[in-house]
């Protein structure tokens, strides 16, 4: 760590603070590049976002890959990747983030195919090819001492980079959010006439305990969730209904009812 980031309290425990002035952290690793398919991920809280429109890099191996968002009026996820000697072209998500808020942003390559997600919902699919090359440069965090970018001002936890691209589920096992989305469809179809004339089967990586006042809902613990059709499959065979519809979510494994 260099110039004074501070521990700070964050998603899984304890994350980093970066003060938007000069703080960074680099690795002695030089040796992650190369990849043919690859992810990255991380938690992030921004405190502000600068008003100059330039790249803030989260996770970064100059001219190899950068993770990160654009600042100013876009908030926007962004990945370049490298040859090892140049950069290729960046690609950024639609998708606007929030400040003063904790948001799990993540990206995925694999097969001329940039996806982008934030809290584990896929917002866009963008068609990009890339080839990762090598360098001797580290692995650095939050490193603002590069043409067109500038500090991070936030705290950032659980910054990860992956040799191959996440899965969808894969995505959604990163960000829990404590069941929070399924308590909220609970209190919608708690409100509905038909309430009495429905059942609700959960399917979750763990057993935790939901909301009991819905008239019929049972939780199905599944630890090993590789896909959305595995948690269809275990709805259905936990259902007692002969009627059975699915829904699935980035926040939740699937829903039949």
């Amino acid at each position: 760590m260099y110039n004074g980031p501070t521990r700070a309290s964050a998603v899984s425990s304890n994350g980093v603070s970066w003060d938007g002035t000069d703080d960074y952290g680099q690795t002695a690793t030089t040796s992650l590049h190369g990849f043919g398919s690859f992810s990255f991920s991380a938690w992030l809280r921004a405190d502000q976002f600068a008003t100059n429109n330039y790249h803030v890099r989260l996770l970064s191996k100059e001219a190899v890959f950068f993770f990160g968002f654009l600042s100013g009026t876009k908030r926007q996820v962004s990945v370049d990747i490298g040859s090892g000697a140049s950069w290729q072209g960046a690609v950024t998500s639609g998708t606007v983030l929030p400040s003063n808020a904790w948001v799990h942003a993540a990206a995925t390559y694999q097969a001329g195919t940039v996806r982008f997600y934030l809290d584990g919902q896929m917002t866009d699919p963008i068609s990009k090819t890339y080839t990762m090359g090598t360098n001797a440069n580290p692995v650095r965090v939050a490193h603002p001492f590069s043409p067109f970018n500038g500090p991070l001002d936030g705290t950032l936890d659980e910054v990860r980079l992956y040799d191959r691209a996440l899965s969808g589920p894969e995505i959604m096992l990163l960000t829990p959010d404590n069941f929070r989305t399924i308590r909220r469809t609970l209190a919608h179809l708690r409100a509905q006439t038909a309430r009495d004339q429905l059942e609700l089967v959960i399917v979750a990586p763990a057993a935790e305990p939901v909301d009991p006042s819905f008239p019929a809902v049972r939780h199905v613990p599944l630890r090993d969730l590789t896909s959305t059709a595995a948690a269809c499959a275990a709805s259905c065979r936990s259902s007692r209904l002969t009627a059975t519809t699915m829904s699935t979510s980035a926040a939740f494994a699937a829903i039949s009812g």
